[in-house]
């Protein structure tokens, strides 16, 4: 059986491996802590308005009135039933 000589061995880990070797570099590092910060804004402005609108989905109100009482599922059963959305 012939072995190749030089051929190196692959490590397994995946992701989490090559995130973790980019980490231990101290340049990388501060780059990723200066970049976190960004991020998390991004992501904030992103999702704050979907997760909003997902809460206000489950309120019985009116739009510009604020709050309302909670509806549950009660909006997503008159949705499913109304004549427009069933085949």
């Amino acid at each position: 059986m012939a072995t190749r000589a030089g051929t190196p061995e692959k490590k397994g880990g995946g992701i989490g491996r090559v995130f973790r070797e980019e980490f231990k570099n101290p340049e990388r590092r501060t780059a990723y802590y200066m970049v976190l910060p960004t991020l998390l804004v991004i992501l904030g402005i992103a999702f704050y308005p979907i997760a909003v609108s997902l809460i206000n989905s489950f309120r019985l109100s009116l739009p510009g009135q604020p709050g309302g009482e909670w509806a549950g599922l009660q909006n997503y059963i008159y949705l499913f039933r109304d004549s427009p959305f069933q085949a």
